[in-house]
């Protein structure tokens, strides 16, 4: 088929931020056009509205980041030559992070809960990020909606496989250090270890922290550009997430080619598949870490062969899932 949509992604994120789901929205808007669909990322219904009166169907996409404006309730009736899906895009489960992370008595935690229930109980449709998001969504929301399992992309035109993965020691985490989901006190603390062992040991941190350590390096925010130079600087990623959907930054490094380090959770699993420079660990051990971190960057891990998943692929498989919907 060749049908063209208007995708409204409701949204409130500002798309400069180098988060997972900014990334998330930028990339696969930017495949959208480029495959001759209508785009809009916003709030404001005007403009998809708009077009959907010209084009006739419109996607809305939200992702969990804002509850639902009157504009999104009733966008579905103010165009009556329009056919209008709205599709929850499930990056992950607030539910499954709130029980990952132990914060039991977190106000904004469970907020995100109750923001995934109201927009799912609203949508016609859900996609989400992995299998086992989709299982969660299911068994959590009691979610019995059309539904989709579309896995996140990287830029191929930034994320190029590498020529030759660096062989310095030397260790790169992107995130921030604050967002307990990401467990950076454990990475820091494995690392203390780590450098006793081998003073060669470099850590690359983006952002960066306050530390006095030598080994560690802030390298700051960075964007595509600048963080496919880091990477390839570096002999290995570190993930030690205690939850995570579909990590972003693991689809990168499996695009360049770049041995990784990650947490042994359901969701990274899946994401590394069969990839082959992947060490696994306990994310709540520190010994653990220190094993794969050694194992990766002193030891006999293999080079990985890269495994790109561009932006363009994800784009079209969202709108296979479309024209199964109209």
């Amino acid at each position: 088929m060749n049908t063209k949509f208007t995708v409204w992604h409701y949204t409130r994120l500002n798309l400069a931020s180098v988060g997972g789901v900014e990334q998330h929205i930028r990339g696969l808007a930017a495949a959208m056009t480029v495959l001759g669909h209508h785009v809009h990322v916003g709030i404001s219904s005007a403009v998809p509205m708009h077009s959907a009166e010209e084009h006739g169907r419109v996607v809305i996409h939200t992702h969990g980041d804002s509850w639902p404006s009157p504009a999104l309730l009733f966008s579905r009736f103010r165009s009556p030559s329009a056919r209008v899906y709205w599709i929850h895009v499930c990056h992950g489960n607030a539910l499954e992070r709130v029980l990952a992370c132990r914060e039991y008595a977190s106000f904004s935690g469970w907020k995100g809960v109750l923001r995934d229930v109201s927009l799912l109980k609203l949508s016609d449709a859900a996609v989400a990020v992995s299998a086992h998001a989709l299982e969660e969504t299911r068994g959590y929301y009691f979610f019995r909606g059309p539904s989709r399992v579309i896995a996140n992309g990287a830029d191929t035109s930034v994320f190029k496989p590498l020529e030759r993965v660096e062989s310095a020691p030397r260790l790169i985490f992107l995130g921030r250090l604050e967002d307990r989901v990401k467990n950076a006190h454990m990475l820091l603390q494995a690392c203390v270890t780590v450098h006793a062992r081998h003073p060669d040991f470099e850590l690359l941190l983006a952002p960066g922290i306050e530390t006095t350590h030598p080994y560690v390096k802030n390298l700051g925010k960075l964007a595509p550009p600048a963080l496919a130079s880091a990477l390839a600087r570096s002999r290995a990623l570190v993930l030690t997430s205690l939850y995570e959907g579909d990590p972003l930054v693991l689809r990168e490094a499996m695009a360049m080619g770049l041995p990784v380090v990650a947490s042994d959770i359901a969701a990274v699993r899946e994401t590394l598949g069969a990839y082959a420079g992947a060490a696994l660990f306990n994310p709540r051990d520190v010994a653990s870490l220190v094993d794969a971190i050694e194992r990766v960057l002193y030891g006999a891990i293999p080079n990985p062969t890269p495994a790109p998943r561009g932006w363009d692929t994800v784009a079209r498989e969202y709108v296979g899932f479309y024209e199964s919907l109209f």
